[in-house]
This record gives structure tokens, sequence and C-alpha cells, in this order.
């Protein structure tokens, strides 16, 4: 890590799938003066749990005590990550969120040396509605939202800054 941080005005740990993996993030987010921001994934089908089926209220319990400038939730659909950000709001730090738009990530697929091309896409996650859930997640508090992670393209980045200027807010660039 040390390599990247003098290149780097943040360095972001995504797709946090565990309380065992958050903690050696922050570990991790330790060694550097650079500051961290932490991305967790959520069930699909239940926003209030990491992927790991641990509680999202636990992660911000140790997200509000640790070194993380920031919390996200990423890598997740984007029907899960309002119930998250409702939770993860109680760690005190800015929140933020990109979802994908997969089908569907079960446990099954969450064996060893999975790959993401085993993963159907959405057809349903346009650019338009993706943008939608974006808006959602302003309302609910989020303060650090991206145009995509899997599954997404620059449509969606589009649609979300467009939806998000016509709302009002105001976007940062770099």
């Amino acid at each position: 890590m040390a390599a990247f941080a003098p290149d780097s005005d943040v360095l972001i740990f995504e797709t946090v799938a565990s309380l065992a993996h958050l903690h050696a993030a922050q570990e991790a987010a330790r060694t550097t003066a650079r500051p961290v921001w932490i991305a967790v994934t959520v069930s699909d089908t239940d926003g209030t749990r990491l992927r790991s089926g641990e509680p999202v209220a636990e992660a911000a319990r140790l997200l509000a005590d640790g070194p993380a400038a920031a919390a996200l939730v990423n890598c997740s659909a984007p029907e899960a990550i309002g119930p998250a950000l409702d939770l993860l709001g109680d760690c005190g730090k800015p929140i933020g969120a990109y979802a994908n738009a997969f089908a569907e990530i079960t446990e099954a697929f969450l064996q060893p040396r999975p790959t993401v091309d085993a993963l159907p896409e959405r057809r349903d996650i346009t650019p338009a509605r993706y943008a939608a859930h974006a808006l959602d997640w302003v309302d609910r508090g989020a303060t650090l939202v991206g145009g995509g992670c899997c599954a997404t393209g620059p449509a969606h980045i589009a649609a979300t800054a467009e939806a998000l200027r016509d709302a009002g807010h105001v976007l940062a660039t770099s």
C-alpha cells in the first residue's frame, strides 16, 4: 500500500464483505497518512446484513471507532443500499454508495474463486433508474455517490450526475 499512497488523494477499501474483512481494512488504514474510505458490500436481499450475514449495524459501530474518513456501500443491488445507508449513518462519518447492476450475488457465488463473468446483468437498471436510486441515497444522507460499480457504465455516471445537478446538488469532479 505504501507504494500507492504518495500518488493517491484517497485510498478506498471496497467490497468489504465481513467484519473480519473490515477489521483487516482498518488495520491497513492505520499504516497510511492518506485518507481512507471503507466500502462494505451487503446482501442483495437484505441491506441490513453484510454479504457474510453479519449486521451492518455492527460494521457501523466499528467504523465509528476506526480510522476511515468515510463509510460507503458498494457492489450491491441498488435496492439494498438504502437500508445499509440508514445504518451506516450512525457511524458519524460521511457516507456514500455506488451499486452494481447484477441480477443477484448469491451465497453460492461467493465460494472460492468467483468471477463476475458468471453473474447475469439486470436489464432493468437503466441509467435513469440507477440515477433515481442515487437520489434516494442522497435523501438518506449520502454525500458521496458514484455512478456505478460492476455492470454499469458511462451512461449510468452521466445520468446520475445530471439527476444530482437537476436536484440542485453541487458535484465534485476530483
